[in-house]
């Protein structure tokens, strides 16, 4: 490549990545390096901010947001293009004031928790029975104690 083709090969490299994502959750923090792998080779720089107080620096010309708090969207523009909530539920922000003016598209985590609440429900449900069945045995052998106990006469 001659030098003019470089510069212009490095120019369009640059408008390439600067496509981001913002990824706001430290919940998010054991796949941020798989969610770099995946972005970067098509054109996004992935930043990671898991401080909700700093994020807002990175909101301007983000195009995809993952994983924020109502108030973080205050600093959005007509960039963005998606937002990733990390709950199940999007009703917060339906009806957030800081929702953008513009359309995005809203995506959720809905059926992510499934498996995960059913296990500690199981769980939980097997916690009260193992108590449940120790008081019974307690009870039971109190019973069993007391009436085996016999009154012995003390003599002065």
């Amino acid at each position: 490549l001659s030098g003019n083709q470089k510069l212009t090969a490095g120019i369009e490299k640059e408008n390439i990545m600067s496509k981001k994502i913002v990824v706001a959750k430290e919940s998010f923090a054991d796949y941020i390096d798989k969610i770099r792998e995946i972005a970067e080779p098509h054109g996004y720089t992935v930043v990671y901010e898991p401080r909700p107080m700093e994020t807002g620096k990175h909101l301007a010309d983000a195009e995809v947001v993952m994983g924020l708090g109502r108030k973080i969207l205050d600093g959005t523009t007509e960039e963005l293009k998606w937002v990733h909530a990390q709950s199940a539920g999007v009703d917060w922000y339906l009806n957030s004031p800081y929702r953008p003016k513009h359309e995005v598209i809203l995506t959720n985590s809905s059926g992510g928790f499934g498996v995960g609440v059913s296990e500690h429900a199981v769980m939980m449900l097997l916690e009260v029975l193992v108590c449940y069945i120790q008081a019974m045995v307690f009870t039971m052998l109190s019973a069993v104690f007391i009436a085996m106990s016999h009154v012995k006469e003390h003599h002065a």
